[in-house]
């Protein structure tokens, strides 16, 4: 009797335990147990050594609810639609790509070409485990745990679940080499703060989060590959260029704000063209 009662206790508690064990296992565990392992690693085994945890994560995560409810990762994100997820990847680039042109000087990286490429293999590799783990953490979890219908919940249900989730996730950035570079860590925390408002507002817009997934992998898989900000390598990878981009507060927040409504209006043209079809 009461292994049942414990196990009913679990199955209503399914979120949080995903939660949990999402969080620990990404940004904790794992990564102090490699930290430990390889505590000396340098250029791509370093860059290994960060990004090992995100897919380790997803195979735990996907035994847990396997066991647990039967169900796979796929019954937490729903149909990820690969129309509106390359649109807006190459969206990301070209306007991420023609930002960097504007604020800086562009410049080749210099970086040997072995070391490029290995670095690009385990960027295409773990990139996107890395962004789909925090999306889960950030968004698509607790979005199961606090809104009881769903994309239908009430505004104040949605608000009050995207404030405390971009707070979260913005605090947990503000040791970004970017966020630093900015010089006031107010403005880092309005800057990952927005970011994280954003990819939320996204999902209610979408009601799914196949643009929240790509926006957030596109961008990381630009700054990883293509060309990141010198001297400011959160990933440290060996990208194609570096820029010395100008991390002025007020010049980098309006510009995520434009980027922002950019690609709200395409989901939202997207969203439209998908109910005149049906």
């Amino acid at each position: 009797m009461l292994f049942y009662k414990i196990m009913e206790r679990v199955k209503n508690a399914y979120y949080p335990v995903l939660l949990i064990i999402t969080f620990m296992m990404a940004l904790l565990v794992l990564p102090v147990m490699l930290l430990l392992l390889f505590p000396d690693a340098e250029g791509n085994l370093l860059y290994l050594r960060m990004m090992a945890s995100y897919p380790v994560t997803l195979a735990i995560l996907s035994q847990t609810m396997r066991k647990m409810r039967g169900e796979r990762i796929s019954d937490l994100t729903g149909k990820i639609e690969p129309r509106l997820f390359i649109i807006i990847t190459i969206f990301i680039f070209a306007i991420s790509s023609l930002r960097s042109i504007i604020d800086g000087k562009v410049q080749p990286s210099g970086g040997n070409a072995a070391n490029i490429l290995i670095s690009l293999i385990i960027s295409l590799l773990f990139i996107p485990a890395q962004c789909l783990i925090e999306e889960l953490i950030f968004r698509i979890i607790p979005q199961k745990i606090a809104l009881r219908n769903s994309f239908n919940s009430t505004t104040l249900e949605k608000v009050a679940v995207t404030a405390i989730s971009s707070a979260v996730f913005s605090f947990l950035h503000l040791g970004n080499s970017e966020a630093l570079l900015m010089g006031s860590h107010w403005a880092s925390f309005i800057y990952f703060f927005l970011s994280g408002a954003f990819l939320f507002t996204l999902t209610f817009i979408e009601k799914g989060y196949t643009s929240a997934i790509a926006y957030h992998t596109a961008n990381n898989l630009f700054i990883a590959v293509v060309i990141n900000i010198k001297d400011a390598a959160t990933i440290p990878s060996y990208p194609f260029f570096f820029s010395e981009r100008n991390l002025a507060p007020a010049e980098t927040i309006t510009s995520l704000v434009l980027t922002m409504l950019m690609v709200s209006a395409i989901v939202m043209a997207y969203k439209k063209r998908q109910l005149r079809r049906a």
